[in-house]
């Protein structure tokens, strides 16, 4: 049964098409059926996902869709996923995902160099921990409270005050400004836990 189910799986895992997302280099994209594309920062198609996008229904008979031998399956080619573009209106977030990267940057936030730096303009304050996919027009902006992930206090010295992260309950992991964008740092962090 164990051999079964192995192999069961491996022929799954090969009937998925994962790419980059050219929109944005962190993620990627992972086909799973003709109207289903898992998000993902990992490119294993299995690891915890940050959410799934809904594709344009498609025929089997338009270049859009490749089928697969004998299976009847039919799923969207490379070109038709490099074309598709992540909105608020065709993203379904993970919640399981949301609650991770809230944990991470409760834990990991103010080792991230990306937020120390910024910390140094907000002594004895509250500073904003935003998403980098909305690029900040001038020092000390405020983000966008969806492209909020949380707060955390900067003692008089510009260093964030370690155990201080709030999570945003605004916070978007898709928003008008488009999806998620990590630092690299946190990045790194999000690839080693879900991988």
């Amino acid at each position: 049964m164990e051999k079964a189910t192995s192999f069961a799986n491996s022929i799954n895992r090969g009937l998925i098409l994962t790419l980059k997302y050219k929109k944005q280099p962190q993620l990627f994209l992972h086909s799973i059926s003709s109207n289903t594309t898992k998000v993902s920062f990992s490119k294993d198609p299995e690891s915890l996902h940050i959410g799934s996008i809904t594709t344009p229904k498609l025929t089997s008979s338009s270049t859009s869709t490749s089928s697969i031998p004998g299976s009847g399956i039919s799923i969207p080619t490379e070109e038709t996923l490099q074309r598709l573009q992540i909105t608020t209106s065709n993203f379904t977030p993970n919640r399981d995902f949301l609650t991770l990267l809230q944990n991470l940057f409760s834990t990991k936030v103010k080792d991230d160099m990306t937020y120390q730096i910024d910390a140094l303009n907000y002594p004895l304050s509250y500073m904003a921990i935003a998403d980098l996919r909305a690029p900040i027009s001038y020092m000390n902006q405020r983000a966008d409270l969806e492209d909020t992930f949380g707060f955390v206090h900067v003692d008089q010295f510009g260093e964030i005050v370690d155990g201080t992260y709030e999570p945003s309950e605004t916070y978007r992991l898709c928003g008008y400004e488009g999806i998620i964008k990590l630092s690299d740092f946190m990045c790194e962090e999000v690839c080693k836990a879900i991988d």
